[in-house]
């Protein structure tokens, strides 16, 4: 995080109807993690406002967006993995494990992981 704040996640996933709702991927130590928003600009204002409040249908959105993220976010830990194998084998390495997705749910994460 020493590049002034200027990180950028991986991906971002808004949609299906919930206006300003976004999940976003983020690349970290030990895999990726997400973070959700939820973005609006008041009637009376041209600023825009965070919230840490949902309607039901933002929730029932979130839910479909949290699904692709997840997804997204299996896919891309199995490329690096794939990547990481193809590396340590040209290395004469120790394999890697097949699947990043299953070697990262297994891991134990503090509140240093998250990226904001």
């Amino acid at each position: 995080m020493g590049d002034g704040g200027s990180r950028r996640p991986l991906a971002t996933f808004r949609g299906y109807g919930a206006f300003g709702v976004q999940v976003a991927v983020w690349k970290a130590e030990k895999g990726v993690t997400f973070s959700i928003s939820k973005s609006y600009r008041p009637k009376d204002s041209n600023e825009w406002k965070e919230s840490k409040s949902f309607f039901i249908s933002d929730l029932m959105a979130l839910s479909q967006l949290l699904i692709d993220a997840a997804g997204w976010a299996n896919e891309y830990l199995r490329k690096e993995s794939e990547s990481r194998n193809q590396n340590a084998a040209g290395q004469g390495l120790q394999d890697i494990p097949e699947s990043a997705s299953e070697d990262y749910l297994s891991q134990d994460f503090s509140d240093e992981d998250i990226p904001f």
